[in-house]
């Protein structure tokens, strides 16, 4: 089973989607969304009364949804990700920033109760079948003072955009 993991708390993947955006000359901006379930080891509904407190706990009930939807990436097809890896060092305290945002926005962000941004990230587009795309990826995600580690590998449907035909 696919799964995005935040340290070692796992949650199932439902769905994730490939696309790229409108096309502008000379830019080339993607959009990748990984929709997760709740975390079985998480259900709060079927905890013993006597269960003792984890640290990590306060994801009960999340439902993650991971995405970057203006992703720079400097390809025209889904097939000529394959094979390729990406990373964004990026920080968003990076300032002046060295790329142009008119572009692409080089985070991800990760949507538990409310979204924050991922970084730095890595993705890799590992195989293909068929119109779907073997993706996985690696960051880390700031959140209470500390930092935990993200990771999904799953597959992406390629959901073509009309306008870019």
């Amino acid at each position: 089973m696919d799964q995005l993991l935040l340290d070692a708390i796992g949650f199932p993947v439902r769905s994730g989607t490939l696309s790229r955006n409108a096309e502008e000359p000379g830019v080339h901006s993607w959009s990748i969304e990984i929709y997760c379930e709740e975390s079985p080891p998480l259900d709060y509904r079927n905890w013993p009364d006597d269960r003792t407190e984890q640290t990590l706990d306060w994801l009960a009930g999340a439902r993650p949804y991971l995405y970057s939807q203006m992703l720079p990436l400097p390809v025209r097809s889904p097939d000529e990700l394959v094979g390729q890896t990406y990373s964004f060092p990026q920080s968003p305290e990076d300032e002046p920033a060295d790329w142009d945002r008119g572009e692409g926005w080089l985070f991800f962000a990760l949507y538990l109760f409310e979204h924050d941004l991922v970084y730095p990230m890595t993705v890799s587009f590992t195989k293909r079948q068929g119109t779907k795309y073997r993706v996985k990826a690696a960051g880390r995600y700031p959140c209470n003072e500390t930092q935990l580690d993200l990771r999904v590998e799953t597959w992406l449907d390629w959901v073509e955009n009309p306008r870019l035909t």
